[in-house]
């Protein structure tokens, strides 16, 4: 099973990859995702079922998940951009274009840590994140 992480070189991509390598039941190849694949920590490229790849989650055409069968995609807090829930929008854009372009993800493990940062006035970028990932539920009818 192929399990790509994007961004990989945030703590938490690190503490998923480590979790992952080290747990005996996992049998898993690691696919690790950086703008900048030096950065890959030499305890994980040491090891022949971890591959460091370039890309970009702001960047959607750089994101190449062929093959992969799981993907953590981990969106983290922006303290650059003054529009935070466009941010959001959009590298979830990127993550699920590239998920369809692949055709082989079958599972998403989506983490955000976007507005992190900010002590109130976060839940509203959990609505439009998972609407980006999923589909819109059915829309259900009653007649009397």
């Amino acid at each position: 099973m192929l399990v790509t992480v994007a961004p990989a070189s945030t703590k938490t991509g690190t503490a998923v990859i480590r979790s992952l390598l080290t747990s005996p039941d996992a049998g898993v190849d690691i696919q690790a995702i950086y703008r900048d694949t030096a950065k890959a920590p030499v305890e994980f490229t040491t090891l022949s079922n971890f591959k460091a790849v370039q890309g970009d989650i702001a960047d959607g055409a750089s994101l190449n998940l062929d093959g992969s069968d799981v993907v953590v995609a981990i969106t983290p807090p922006v303290f650059d951009s003054s529009d935070i829930v466009a941010t959001a929008r959009q590298r979830s854009e990127n993550v699920k274009n590239a998920i369809e372009k692949a055709g082989t993800v079958k599972k998403l493990i989506l983490l955000s840590s976007i507005g992190a940062q900010f002590s109130s006035r976060v839940v509203r970028l959990v609505s439009p994140t998972r609407r980006c990932i999923l589909p819109p539920p059915p829309l259900i009818g009653f007649h009397g």
